[in-house]
C-alpha cells in the first residue's frame, strides 16, 4: 500500500522545491446544473519547472505515487493533474495541458489558458501565472 498524501487546507502551498515560478490555481466545482458541490475531496499535482515529477526527487520530495509501479514513464508536456470525488459523484480523473506544451494529438478540452497576474494580494512578490479551472461533476449512476 502506498503511502498516503497529507490533506492540505484550500490556498496550500504545494510547491516544494522551488524551481521554476510560482503558479496560482484556483476554480469552482460543481454539478452539471451549476450548483456547487460542498466537502469535495481534490488531489491535485503537477511537475515541477524541470518537468520532474515530485515522486522522481528522492529526499525532496515525499513517495505517495510511484510512476514505474503503474508501468508510466515521465515523458510528458506540462501539465496538472486532478482526481476529484464527491459523496454521491462520479469520481473524475484528468489532466490538463497548456497549449504550448501540448503535442500530437491533445484535445482541445483539456487545454489551459493560463493569464499573467501581477495583482499583489495573492501573496506574490511580483507576476505569476494565474490559472482558474472550472470542474463539473456527474452525479452517480446517471
Amino acid at each position: 500500500m502506498w503511502p498516503t498524501p497529507p490533506e492540505l487546507p484550500m490556498d496550500a502551498n504545494i510547491w516544494l522545491d522551488h524551481k521554476g515560478a510560482p503558479m496560482r490555481v484556483r476554480g469552482r466545482l460543481m454539478d452539471t446544473d451549476g450548483n456547487p458541490i460542498a466537502g469535495a475531496r481534490i488531489d491535485v499535482w503537477q511537475a515541477n519547472d524541470d518537468g520532474i515529477h515530485g515522486v522522481q526527487q528522492k529526499g525532496i520530495q515525499p513517495d505517495f505515487i510511484l510512476l514505474g509501479a503503474l508501468g508510466r514513464h515521465p515523458y510528458r508536456p506540462a501539465h496538472l493533474h486532478y482526481i476529484v470525488q464527491a459523496a454521491g459523484f462520479d469520481r473524475l480523473v484528468i489532466h490538463i495541458f497548456a497549449p504550448a506544451d501540448a503535442v500530437f494529438g491533445v484535445k482541445e478540452s483539456p487545454m489551459i489558458h493560463i493569464q499573467p497576474m501581477t495583482d499583489r494580494s495573492a501573496g506574490f512578490d511580483g507576476p505569476f501565472p494565474d490559472l482558474s479551472v472550472d470542474v463539473v461533476l456527474s452525479r452517480s449512476g446517471t
